[in-house]
């Protein structure tokens, strides 16, 4: 081959076809595969960094999303159990109103018998030194049980 005549190794061009012909021991390489593997080896690398960071975009991700799941999860544990509690807290309450309501009913009871002695005494106004007006003592009696009612004795 002569030195003017050098035909590149990979796409067997002559030097006459294309810019330049490097050389180097028997090998040659022109200067449009010299372009051709830099874009190549560029395009890979690119691509190499760009999957590199996809993966580690990707594992941002799935780390924050594993991140929201467990507070998601706390979240709605902890509604299940507030929800719990108040309706523990309304169970209570109804149960406490419930008692309130049979000891009301139980002192309104001993209430309508207190009335009736009170009317009894009252329909005998001499009876061994006791007068009383049975409206006054009803609702003097009315008002405790009211009052004993709402402190929720």
């Amino acid at each position: 081959m002569s030195e003017n005549k050098k035909t590149c190794s990979f796409c067997h061009k002559t030097s006459d076809a294309v810019d330049f012909v490097i050389a180097n021991e028997g090998v040659y390489i022109c200067n449009e595969c010299v372009y051709a593997c830099t874009a190549i080896i560029f395009s890979e690398t690119a691509s190499q960094k760009q999957i590199a960071t996809l993966k580690d975009e990707l594992v941002e991700k799935d780390k924050a999303y594993q991140e929201l799941e467990v507070r998601s999860y706390a979240v709605a544990k902890e509604l299940r159990e507030q929800s719990r509690r108040q309706d523990n807290g309304w169970q209570i309450i109804a149960h406490d109103l419930l008692e309130r309501a049979e000891k009301a009913e139980a002192d309104l009871a001993a209430l309508k018998e207190r009335v009736e002695r009170i009317k009894h005494t009252a329909d005998k106004p001499f009876n061994k030194g006791h007068f009383c007006d049975y409206r006054v003592a009803i609702e003097a009696i009315r008002q405790q049980a009211i009052r004993q009612f709402v402190e929720g004795k």
